[in-house]
């Protein structure tokens, strides 16, 4: 019921109905079960902006998992903590995180988690000014995401890409990107599609020179 109240967008419900299930686990000892929920507890704090909570909430469902060592789950957590220092701009503490996450789903073999992990690598080069490193995580995560038909995660990065590019003044293949990540969107009914085609009706194509 939590995660559809979640998937509806009726965050306030889905809170009371993921403490509710959460105060069951921990009275049972059902631990694993609580720290997924508590992963979804912070993701609802993520959303709504409250970072201290979310991280709060993240590094306890990480602790239980670590203990389980569930792999899999820890590498997600540490991805979502990796957002978390993200938007608090704290970029040194994201890319520690997500070189762990990224160590962990590699070892897996858990492709797409690795191209997401690729891509916020990228963005965060980006943001640290390392242009260069920053689009060479990016174009790997491209590649493992069209090698997947992972059309919403080969969308965003190649809209990602664009924007880098078009900041760096390379306006052709800044546009070559941002039609690619058009035609996806069109192709998965994406409402980024429109968008995208507002950017392209104001960016002239003119080549770097």
């Amino acid at each position: 019921m939590a995660s559809l109240s979640h998937r509806q967008g009726n965050e306030a419900q889905a809170r009371r109905q993921y403490q509710k299930a959460l105060d069951i686990f921990l009275s049972i000892g059902n631990e694993g079960a609580a720290a997924t929920t508590l992963s979804n507890l912070a993701a609802l704090s993520l959303k709504a902006g409250d970072l201290n909570e979310a991280e709060q909430l993240f590094e306890k469902s990480l602790d239980v998992f670590s203990v389980s060592h569930d792999q899999a789950s820890i590498a997600r957590t540490l991805h979502n903590l990796a957002s978390v220092m993200m938007q608090r701009h704290d970029y040194s503490q994201a890319e520690i995180y997500l070189r762990r996450s990224l160590e962990i789903k590699t070892k897996l073999g858990d492709s797409g988690g690795t191209a997401a992990s690729l891509a916020n690598l990228g963005s965060v080069y980006l943001e640290k000014g390392n242009v260069e490193n920053g689009l060479g995580y990016l174009e790997q995560a491209i590649e493992i995401q069209e090698k997947l038909g992972d059309k919403y995660g080969l969308m965003r990065t190649l809209e990602v890409m664009s924007r880098v590019l078009e900041a760096s003044g390379d306006r052709t293949m800044s546009e070559k990107y941002l039609k690619g990540a058009l035609a996806v969107a069109e192709e998965i009914g994406s409402p980024i599609r429109n968008e995208i085609v507002q950017r392209l009706k104001r960016k002239p194509t003119v080549s770097k020179e």
